[in-house]
C-alpha cells in the first residue's frame, strides 16, 4: 500500500510540473493577445511575463525537491539531512515565489493604477506564504527525528 500511495504522489507532482509548464507557454501565447486588445499597455507583457516565469518557476522548483524528499522516503531513508534540506529548499522556492509577487505588486502599482491584478497577487502571497511554513514545518520536524533517531541508536 505504502509504495502504490508513493507511485501515485510521484505521478501527480510530475502532472503538476507538466501543468504549471503547460500553462507557462499558454500564458506567453496569451500575453500577445492582451497587448493586441490592450495597445496601451502593450509594453509590460515582457516584464510581467518574466515576472510570471518566476512565479510559476518557483512552486515548479518545489515540486522538483518535494519529488526528492519524497524520494528519500520512498527508499526508507526518511530521518536523512536530504531528506530536511529537500524540505527547506521547497519552502525556500516558495520564498523566492513571494519576492516575485511583491515585484509584480510594485510594477502594476507604477503602471496601471487600481490594478485587479494586485488583489490576486496578495492571495498568491498568502498562499506561497502557508506553503513556506508547512515547509519549513516539515524540514524541522524530519531534523529533530534525525535527533531523536541518533538518540536512540546511541542507547541501543
Amino acid at each position: 500500500m505504502k509504495k502504490g500511495l508513493i507511485y501515485y504522489i510521484k505521478f501527480f507532482l510530475v502532472l503538476a510540473i507538466l501543468g504549471m509548464i503547460f500553462a507557462l507557454v499558454r500564458l506567453y501565447f496569451f500575453s500577445f493577445t492582451v497587448a493586441k486588445e490592450n495597445p496601451e499597455i502593450a509594453y509590460m507583457r515582457v516584464p510581467v511575463y518574466l515576472l510570471f516565469i518566476g512565479i510559476i518557476g518557483s512552486p515548479i522548483s518545489a515540486c522538483f525537491f518535494g519529488y526528492c524528499a519524497l524520494h528519500a522516503y520512498s527508499s526508507g531513508k526518511l530521518f536523512r539531512n536530504k531528506t530536511a534540506k529537500a524540505l527547506k529548499y521547497s519552502g525556500h522556492s516558495f520564498l523566492v515565489g513571494v519576492f516575485f509577487l511583491i515585484l509584480l505588486i510594485i510594477y502594476t502599482v507604477l503602471n496601471v493604477p487600481g490594478s485587479i491584478t494586485n488583489i490576486h497577487a496578495i492571495g498568491g502571497i498568502i498562499i506561497y506564504l502557508l506553503a513556506v511554513g508547512i515547509f519549513y514545518l516539515l524540514s524541522d520536524v524530519i531534523s529533530q527525528g534525525m535527533v531523536l533517531q541518533e538518540d536512540q541508536d546511541l542507547t541501543i
